[in-house]
């Protein structure tokens, strides 16, 4: 499809944050938010053409290019949300602690009341680095929206959660759309703009 292109953004593993001059009015900022959070080693300067050497060169930098990038609009893209009203986000329904399994594996209809909310309550305590409630998982929302939070010209854009939703934080809003191909539960409330559960994308447009 990309003619043997290579598209990733950042490549090697590398954690980012990598520039795109989409034109004059719009930046793009990729991250590798699965490497701050992965809990073996990963890919660091000057190997593999990686720009940063830890999570403190990481923030540096990237405040470096949003503090350059004032004027102009800044889409931050990343896989891991860092506000979220989904599973990853520490929100579960009935159904997720009858059926647990169903969160490991799609269609996996086997239930389990009562023991079954063990799962759903341990990922809510952050168990799991892939969840926001993680105490690494903290470190990177905490130290990604001390960059952006109260930037108005700045979206962050995500998936994981297999879900839409719009949320604005203070100054800068926060996308997840993660239901290209599948869905899950997403609660409403707690202060998000817009919460559906189907499938679907994000678009968006600068004018």
């Amino acid at each position: 499809y990309f003619n043997g292109a290579n598209v990733f953004r950042p490549d090697n593993g590398c954690a980012g944050p990598d520039l795109v001059q989409v034109n004059r009015e719009v930046v793009l900022i990729t991250l590798n938010s699965e490497w701050w959070i992965h809990p073996f080693e990963v890919p660091r300067a000057p190997e593999n053409g990686c720009l940063v050497t830890d999570k403190t060169d990481f923030v540096v930098r990237l405040e470096a290019i949003v503090r350059a990038n004032a004027d102009k609009h800044i889409l931050i893209v990343a896989h891991h949300p860092v506000i979220s009203n989904g599973n990853h986000g520490g929100h579960y329904n009935l159904l997720d602690h009858i059926f647990p399994l169903r969160l490991v594996r799609d269609n996996l209809y086997i239930p389990l009341p009562i023991i079954g909310s063990i799962y759903p309550f341990s990922r809510k305590l952050g168990v799991s680095p892939q969840d926001i409630p993680n105490t690494e998982f903290q470190r990177y929302k905490e130290s990604l929206l001390s960059i952006i939070e109260n930037r108005p010209n700045v979206i962050y854009a995500t998936g994981h959660d297999h879900n839409l939703q719009l949320n604005q934080y203070k100054e800068m809003h926060h996308i997840v759309s993660g239901s290209a191909s599948k869905t899950n539960f997403a609660a409403r409330g707690f202060g998000a703009d817009y919460v559906q559960q189907q499938i679907g994308f994000a678009r968006v447009k600068y004018y």
